[in-house]
């Protein structure tokens, strides 16, 4: 009997010391939750909404000129760091996300920069946007894209309407999806 009772108490001291444990994980899971959702919505280092978009000129990886003296400014803008976990994490969001949109692929400008020319991650940023974006790789030190932003920290987007930025933030889900344009009637 005194055997039975010994387990018993071992059995409860252990279920109250893993139901502390456990409350304490789920406290210190939710305070990193709120610091990183916090990191998200910063959008400190971004340029403001309803600024112009920075006048720059560069070129694509299929070889098209973008920026100053093309025809239509870009209606969202992405800037990527092939170096930043972040960036490869939110690419299916992005991929989605430009779908889910509508924007002709003409009038979305991803600029993937990167630290050293070449890299793998940056040649699978470039493959992932293909067909869905006007691609810019540029290094991410000096690319003429990222200083015309003044990017100080990855990922970037931009919505933009008439060339006037409307949404500025570090993650896609943060933009709203605009409305697309109804299709005209048919005759």
């Amino acid at each position: 009997m005194g055997l039975l009772v010994a387990v018993v108490v071992v059995l409860v001291v252990t279920a109250v010391l893993n139901l502390t444990l456990s409350v304490g994980l789920v406290r210190r899971i939710r305070r990193h939750t709120d610091v990183l959702n916090g990191l998200v919505a910063d959008d400190r280092g971004l340029l403001p909404v309803s600024t112009r978009i920075p006048e720059f000129t560069a070129v694509a990886v299929d070889g098209t000129v973008v920026g100053k003296g093309t025809s239509d400014p870009p209606e969202l803008v992405v800037l990527l760091s092939a170096d930043c976990p972040a960036c490869h994490d939110t690419l299916p969001d992005l991929v989605a996300y430009i779908g889910a949109a509508g924007h002709p692929p003409e009038r979305v400008l991803a600029v993937v920069c990167h630290a050293r020319d070449g890299t793998d991650a940056a040649t699978a940023m470039v493959e992932a946007l293909a067909g869905m974006a006007t691609v810019v790789e540029e290094p991410c030190e000096g690319g003429v894209v990222g200083r015309a932003f003044s990017v100080d920290g990855f990922p970037s987007f931009y919505g933009v309407d008439g060339g006037v930025i409307t949404a500025a933030a570090r993650a896609v889900h943060l933009l709203a999806v605009p409305r697309q344009q109804p299709l005209p009637e048919p005759q």
